[in-house]
C-alpha cells in the first residue's frame, strides 16, 4: 500500500493511535449524548455537545494509553479480557457519562440517574470490545498483547 511505503514504522503508530482515539472519542460522544437524553432528559445543543466532547477526549485517551497497553501474563488472556472489559469498558464509561451529566447538564444524580447510566454504558462497552479493541490494524508484531 501507498501508505506502508509514505509512513515510518513509528508514524504508523502514531496514526494508529489516532485512528483508535478518533474511533473512541466519537463513541463516548454518542454515548453521552443518549446519557444526556435519557437519563437527565435534557435538550442537545451546540454547547452540551462542546463539553461531552471536550470530557471525551481525556477519557479514550486514558483508555487508548493505558488500559490497552496493560499485560498481566499471569491472569491468562481471556481473564485479562474481560476484566479490562468490565473495569475500564463499564466502570470508567459510567464515571464519564455521570461526569457529562453534571458538567452539561448540571441534573442531580440519583439512583434511577446511575441505572440509566449503567444500561447505556453496558453495550456500549460491549460494543467498544468488539469494534475498537478487536480491530486488527496493528501487525501482529507490533501488539504484545496477541
Amino acid at each position: 500500500m501507498v501508505v506502508d511505503l509514505v509512513l515510518s514504522h513509528q508514524h504508523k503508530k502514531i496514526a494508529l493511535f489516532v485512528l483508535f482515539l478518533a474511533i473512541a472519542v466519537v463513541m463516548s460522544v454518542i454515548e453521552d449524548i443518549f446519557v444526556v437524553i435519557l437519563a437527565a432528559q435534557a435538550t442537545i445543543n451546540l454547547r452540551i455537545i462542546l463539553l461531552i466532547f471536550a470530557i471525551s477526549i481525556p477519557f479514550a485517551a486514558f483508555s487508548e494509553l493505558v488500559v490497552d497497553k496493560i499485560y498481566i501474563p499471569i491472569l491468562g488472556r481471556k481473564l485479562e479480557l474481560f476484566l479490562e472489559f468490565l473495569i475500564f469498558g463499564i466502570i470508567i464509561g459510567i464515571i464519564e457519562d455521570l461526569l457529562a451529566i453534571l458538567v452539561a447538564t448540571s441534573s442531580p444524580i440519583t439512583l434511577k440517574t446511575i441505572g440509566i447510566i449503567t444500561l447505556i454504558a453496558i453495550p456500549f462497552a460491549i460494543l467498544s470490545e468488539l469494534i475498537v479493541d478487536r480491530m486488527d490494524l496493528i501487525p501482529p508484531g507490533d501488539n504484545p498483547k496477541k
